[in-house]
């Protein structure tokens, strides 16, 4: 049984290039073997939908990876990856390249936005200067569902009907600073579960 706490940052490593298509494919075999029932709810659909999403995601990761500029990391618990993202530097504000989360678990993708956008800082401080900006992250949504998941968590369309989004976190209402880091709001008084 593993031994699970609560911790003050999220369980989230960096995921060297050599290690990135073997975590992606782990992903992807946990999500398959993660199942959902052929008919039911609505709420079967959805899950259905995201886990083929979520595999989707992770083939495009694979297919970046390696990339100059294109860092990897994995949300980890019980030492499996229940989210993967990729980030991209090679730009002002850091951009999320891919995303995704495997359809059992909650809040994941929130949690991962919150690394990303505390990313800035990370970096910033190696470096005589500050090359992002603070509070600001860009992505393309994967599809509907995932724009819908990024709006609510503060991101607005660059364009309607577009797929290129942008988040600032000092104008979002959603986004709170607690102890020089960003935090989701709604997040802000929680602690992150891990496990070995």
């Amino acid at each position: 049984m593993p031994d699970y706490t609560w911790v003050n940052h999220a369980p989230i490593v960096h995921v060297p290039v050599n290690q990135e298509v073997a975590r992606v494919r782990r992903f992807q075999e946990l999500v398959r073997h993660y199942g959902s029932p052929e008919t039911g709810p609505p709420l079967v659909g959805r899950m259905a939908d995201h886990a083929s999403g979520a595999i989707d995601v992770g083939n495009f990761l694979v297919a970046k990876s390696g990339r100059d500029g294109h860092v990897t990391f994995e949300y980890r618990l019980c030492g499996e990856p229940i989210a993967l993202m990729q980030i991209n530097l090679d730009v002002r504000h850091i951009e999320i390249v891919n995303l995704t989360t495997h359809p059992g678990s909650e809040k994941a993708g929130g949690i991962m936005v919150e690394f990303a956008l505390n990313r800035a800082a990370h970096y910033n401080a190696q470096s005589e200067e500050s090359i992002f900006s603070d509070g600001k992250l860009q992505l393309k949504s994967f599809n509907d569902a995932s724009t819908s998941a990024y709006l609510a968590l503060g991101f607005t369309l660059d364009r309607q009907g577009g797929r290129e989004m942008s988040l600032n976190a000092k104008r979002s209402p959603l986004w709170h600073r607690v102890e020089g880091g960003w935090r989701l709001a709604s997040y802000a008084t929680s602690h992150y579960l891990s496990a070995d």
